[in-house]
């Protein structure tokens, strides 16, 4: 559950969690960049690749590389979140096979 007013997600256990989205936007200075709508698609895609590559720690240096790559695409102008996806999906897989 995502609380609006706090930019924090509820996890199921009732805990309190920032979306890590959120905290690389932070640290890259490039939340200021996306409206808020945009980071909250961000955010969705990104919980979204995580879970397609299977990944359910976000300390996990491959989530900080996920973040930081949606982050990089995002810059650049891309705000297709299927295409976000795609691209990010495909470039973890690469690499993976090396």
């Amino acid at each position: 559950m995502h609380d609006k007013r706090s930019g924090e997600r509820r996890c199921k256990g009732g805990g309190v969690r920032e979306m890590p989205i959120r905290t690389f936007l932070k640290e890259d200075k490039a939340e200021a960049c996306f409206s808020p709508e945009e980071v909250s698609v961000l955010a969705t895609t990104f919980e979204n690749i995580l879970s397609d590559l299977g990944l359910m720690d976000h300390n996990d240096p491959a989530a900080v590389m996920v973040a930081r790559r949606i982050i990089k695409l995002a810059r650049h102008g891309e705000r297709n979140p299927a295409q976000i996806r795609k691209q990010v999906v495909y470039l973890f897989q690469a690499r993976s096979r090396l």
